[in-house]
């Protein structure tokens, strides 16, 4: 998938492609598939975005699939949980006819059990499941590609929070071969930045040190 340059140039033309926001990347791999991934604070700004695009169906051969990765997400401005809502609730009949499945990928946070919780409360069909890995999701789907696609979305995951916090890239190139005796203090120091500085960068890619860490050591084992 290629970037788009904005959200307009974006919705202009969706198909194998994908647009970065602040605190999301939004992407569409083709007609029948497409999602987003959502990290730090959402706030209403990011949320009516996200909705603008999502309503844009005009590429989409129905039914389709979606996978929405809120893993990484910290928190919600109470203004945005309520605007979600109030606009999700109103797609809920159009979801059996427009979604062949969805898949969602949450973490342990709060912001990730609203958005879960969302569906369950309102009773979608059964053709939503949750996921603790994303590769699980997309092996769901049923696609013949599922692999591939997996690590083409997460590569452009990688790709959209890197661009956010162009530090981030050389963060974790650092911790994949220094994972054993890791500390923020030596990673700020390879990487020539202070503490502070190295902090500042991950909270602007909507990541802390230790989940960093976390995510290099379960890249290791896998």
């Amino acid at each position: 998938m290629r970037p788009a340059r904005n959200v307009e140039a974006f919705m202009r033309a969706p198909l194998a492609r994908y647009v970065v926001a602040p605190r999301f990347v939004f992407w569409c791999r083709d007609a029948t598939l497409r999602g987003a991934a959502l990290w730090g604070r959402l706030s209403v700004g990011d949320v009516e975005q996200l909705i603008r695009i999502m309503e844009d169906e005009r590429f989409m051969q129905k039914p389709w699939d979606v996978v929405q990765d809120v893993r990484r997400l910290e928190s919600f401005d109470s203004d945005a949980v309520a605007r979600y809502l109030a606009w999700a609730q109103t797609r809920l009949a159009e979801e059996r006819k427009k979604v062949r499945r969805r898949a969602i990928v949450y973490g342990a946070g709060i912001p990730a059990l609203v958005v879960t919780g969302f569906y369950s409360l309102f009773g979608l069909p059964a053709n939503w499941r949750i996921f603790n890995e994303p590769r699980e999701a997309f092996l769901w789907l049923e696609r013949p590609d599922a692999e591939a696609l997996f690590e083409e979305v997460e590569e452009v995951i990688a790709r959209a929070m890197g661009a956010q916090a162009p530090e981030i890239g050389p963060l974790r190139a650092y911790l994949a071969g220094h994972l054993a005796a890791a500390s923020v203090e030596d990673v700020a120091t390879a990487l020539g930045m202070s503490v502070r500085s190295l902090q500042r960068a991950l909270g602007v890619a909507g990541t802390t040190f230790r989940d960093e860490v976390v995510w290099a050591r379960i890249e290791e084992a896998k």
